[in-house]
C-alpha cells in the first residue's frame, strides 16, 4: 500500500494491481468524521491483502462541530479523486470484492456501502444513480433515475404509481421511493426517484416494503437473473457496469454482475443532463450510513480487495475468473 497526505488527513490509497486496479483512490478525513483510517490486512482467505473500512459513532470528532460537511451521515469511504474525472455519459465498469464480518451490526438501517454518483439537479448534486446496500445484514441494489413531476400535484409524476390491491408492482414496474417523500427538502430532489435493481433470496426487509419502497415506478426498465448473494462473511464480487447517455429522454443502462454472472439489468434516464459546466460521475466504496442513535456504539466494518475500472467487461472480471481463462 502507498499512502500519501498531510498529518493523515486527506490521503490517497493503493494496493497496487491485482488487488487496486482501480487506481489511487482519496480517502477524505474531512468528509469521514465518523469513519476509522482504513487498515490494509491479510484477507481472511489468504489470498492477498484487503482494506478494512468501518465507521463508529464518533470516530473522529472535531475540534468544532460547525465545521462538519454533513451532520446528518456517517462515513468512510474510498473515492476516485475529482482531479481525473469520468465525465457524465462515458460507459465504464466497476469491479470489486466485498467481505462483511459477522460484527456488522444485524439491524433495520440503511448503509451503503458502494456507489456510482452523477447529478441529478442543476446544481449539479450528485446522487447514487447504483448503490450496493445492507439493510438487517441483506445485501439491496437501487438505482436511481429521473422522472418528469406532475405540476399540478407534486406528489404524483408520469411514471410513479401505488402498488395493485395485493400489495404488488404490476408487470413493468419495480418498488420505488420517492426523495419528495423520503427527504425534507424534496425542491432539492424533486426529479430522482430510487427502484429496486436486485435483492437476495429473501426479498426486500420487511421495513423497506413497509416504509420506504411503497411506490412503483415504470421509470425504469429491470430485468432480473438471480440475487444478491447471502451477507454471511464470504467473500462476493461484485461489477457494475453503467452506460448513461448524459442526455434527457434518452435512456441509459445499468447491469450488475455477481461472481461474474449477470444478476440485473436496469435501462433509464440516469443523471441530469447538465450544459452550463462539466458533469461527472465517480466511485465511491466504505460504509455511508445515517446519522441514528440505534446503531449504538458499536463499529460497522466492510472489508474491500480487487478494485477495478476499466471500459470493458473482460478488463474487469473477477480473478477467479481470469484465472480460469
Amino acid at each position: 500500500m502507498t499512502a500519501t497526505g498531510t498529518e493523515g488527513v486527506n490521503f490517497s490509497i493503493d494496493l497496487g494491481a491485482p488487488d487496486f486496479a482501480c487506481g489511487p483512490l482519496r480517502f477524505l478525513r474531512n468528509h469521514c468524521q465518523s469513519g476509522i483510517e482504513p487498515v490494509v490486512i491479510d484477507a481472511d482467505d489468504g489470498k492477498g491483502k484487503a482494506v478494512v473500512l468501518a465507521v463508529r459513532s464518533g470516530a473522529w470528532p472535531l475540534p468544532n462541530p460547525d465545521d462538519r460537511d454533513d451532520l446528518n451521515y456517517e462515513r468512510c469511504e474510498l473515492r476516485e479523486a475529482k482531479e481525473n474525472p469520468t465525465a457524465l455519459g462515458i460507459h465504464s465498469f466497476y469491479g470489486f470484492s466485498l467481505r462483511v464480518p459477522d460484527t456488522f451490526p444485524n439491524l433495520p438501517l440503511r448503509c451503503v456501502v458502494a456507489q456510482v454518483k452523477m447529478p441529478y439537479d442543476k446544481s449539479g448534486n450528485p446522487s447514487p444513480a447504483f448503490a450496493l446496500r445492507i439493510d438487517n445484514r441483506q445485501y439491496v441494489a437501487t438505482v436511481e433515475h429521473l422522472y418528469e413531476p406532475n405540476s399540478e400535484d407534486p406528489i404524483d409524476s408520469t411514471y410513479l404509481s401505488d402498488p395493485g390491491a395485493i400489495g404488488l408492482c404490476r408487470a413493468g414496474s419495480v418498488p420505488a421511493l420517492d426523495h419528495s417523500d423520503f427527504i425534507s427538502k424534496p425542491e432539492d430532489y424533486s426529479m430522482q426517484v430510487r427502484g429496486i435493481l436486485a435483492t437476495g433470496k429473501a426479498g426486500l426487509p420487511t421495513h423497506l416494503r413497509n416504509c420506504e419502497f411503497t411506490r412503483c415506478t415504470s421509470g425504469v426498465e429491470v430485468e432480473t437473473f438471480g440475487h444478491l448473494p447471502d451477507v454471511d462473511g464470504r467473500w462476493a464480487d461484485f461489477i457494475v457496469e453503467i452506460a448513461p447517455t448524459g442526455k434527457k429522454n434518452c435512456d441509459g443502462t445499468i447491469r450488475l454482475y455477481v461472481d461474474g454472472k449477470l444478476i440485473a439489468v436496469a435501462k433509464g434516464e440516469f443523471g441530469f443532463p447538465l450544459t452550463a459546466k462539466p458533469a461527472w460521475q465517480y466511485f465511491k466504496i466504505g460504509p455511508y450510513r445515517n446519522l441514528d442513535p440505534k446503531w449504538g456504539t458499536a463499529t460497522a466494518a466492510i472489508e474491500v480487495r480487487n478494485l477495478r475500472r476499466g471500459s470493458t467487461l473482460d478488463e474487469v472480471l473477477p480473478p477467479m475468473l481470469v484465472a480460469a481463462k
